[in-house]
């Protein structure tokens, strides 16, 4: 018998991803959870075979009908809809607590590091979901924290581009020459279907995600051999800190999250993501399969 998994984030990039990979996965069961059942992202994943649940992370009595029967449940909160620590612990702990109430067996939570644990700077958007792996540790349940590095979509971001007078693009991410980690979230899925068929060997873990790892120049070098040469990397880039003074929301945050990624303390891991998912994708497969996209960002 097929077991049940309740998907939080359906519609988006994590949770969308994690809902195919456990369809293709035939071993289970998908819920979704959605606020909208009506979106067009909704009715979609609807068609593809999963059963789709209108619910509010904020709204607990709604959770516990949710998740009701679920054998386990894969959850992830958006900081960046919010931007308060504080609301999203509490979100994180919500779905803790009737994901315990209702009797899951395994709750697989996307977490992030402890940034200002680690290196002393806050971090909000990794250090609230810190605070519920904590939280769901402690909880009793049968629990593993899936940990996803930087975002391949970055890519597809258009405000990460400056465009210059030649007629090329610089692309702004202030690492300094030191190699980020990236995982295409869009495709990751696969990986964490491969942790709920192995609750065993994945429970009380932290697992972290990456498909590819070079300095942002080599990755606008894989862009410039797909799509020709019109993205190059500052050629004196800003520091996380200067980067942190530009005065838009989150600035701040983002620089704090730049400098931990240049620290001893990131333990993202190719290898371990290939043995979940052998086709887990780099970062040249992620822009093979988004040239479009980029294209039209550097017209």
């Amino acid at each position: 018998m097929s077991k049940l998994i309740t998907v939080f984030g359906a519609t988006g990039t994590q949770g969308g991803s994690v809902a195919r990979g456990l369809l293709e996965n035939k071993s289970f069961k998908v819920r979704g959870i959605t606020r909208n059942v009506e979106s067009a992202k909704a009715k979609a994943l609807s068609e593809q075979g999963v059963e789709m649940v209108q619910a509010s992370i904020e709204d607990v009595s709604s959770l516990e009908g949710a998740l009701a029967g679920s054998y386990g449940v894969f959850a992830v909160t958006n900081y960046w809809e919010i931007f308060d620590q504080a609301r999203e612990v509490q979100m994180g702990k919500n779905i803790v607590d009737a994901a315990k109430k209702v009797g899951v067996q395994h709750i697989v939570f996307s977490g992030l590091p402890a940034v200002k644990k680690l290196t002393g700077k806050a971090c909000p958007h990794f250090d609230g979901k810190a605070e519920v792996d904590e939280y769901m540790f402690q909880s009793g349940l049968t629990a593993t924290s899936v940990q996803y590095a930087a975002y391949m979509e970055n890519f597809l971001a258009e405000t990460n581009y400056t465009k210059l007078e030649s007629g090329g693009y610089l692309f702004n991410f202030p690492m300094q020459g030191t190699p980020l980690d990236l995982v295409y979230a869009g495709s990751a899925g696969a990986a964490v279907a491969a942790i709920f068929n192995d609750v065993e060997k994945f429970k009380g873990r932290v697992i972290s995600l990456s498909g590819d790892k070079k300095t942002v120049a080599e990755y606008c070098d894989v862009v410039n051999k797909v799509l020709g040469p019109p993205v190059q990397v500052n050629p004196s880039p800003m520091s996380p800190e200067e980067f942190g003074k530009l005065g838009f929301p989150g600035a701040d945050d983002l620089a704090a999250m730049f400098a931990f990624y240049q620290t001893e303390h990131p333990k993202y891991s190719v290898s371990e993501t290939k043995t979940l998912d052998p086709k887990s994708k780099d970062f040249m497969a992620f822009v093979q399969d988004n040239k479009e996209k980029i294209r039209a960002i550097l017209k």
